[in-house]
């Protein structure tokens, strides 16, 4: 991960108790936060890079397998193999998620956003 404070491997993340099963990772450089998948629990939890205000973010993410930030639009994306589908929530004080694609989709397993190229 690179931004102006912190280099590829010098993230400084302060561990929370009661993270189970760790699936996926984003980072968000403008807001300085982290957002996880804990696959055990079928949740999305998010933090500040230091381990402070972690809660979670989004459940019901069974077969979460993997995140994607737009920290620009304010959004959170995620591939969930089990369903067969790309969801995506707005962040903030007023969520609102929505199943962008599911349809005609196989075992997604990855997801990567073009910011550059809206």
């Amino acid at each position: 991960i690179r931004d102006e404070e912190y280099s590829l491997m010098t993230i400084p993340v302060t561990p929370k108790k009661n993270v189970y099963d760790p699936a996926a990772i984003a980072y968000d450089p403008l807001n300085k936060r982290m957002y996880w998948v804990d696959a055990l629990r079928h949740k999305i939890y998010g933090s500040h890079i230091n381990g402070s205000f972690a809660g979670e973010v989004v459940g019901g993410t069974e077969g979460a397998e993997q995140l994607a930030v737009d920290w620009s639009g304010n959004k959170l994306y995620w591939t969930s193999s089990a369903f067969n589908k790309i969801e995506v929530i707005t962040l903030g004080e007023e969520k609102f998620r929505m199943s962008l694609i599911h349809e005609n989709l196989t075992s997604p397993h990855g997801i990567t956003l073009d910011l550059s190229n809206r």
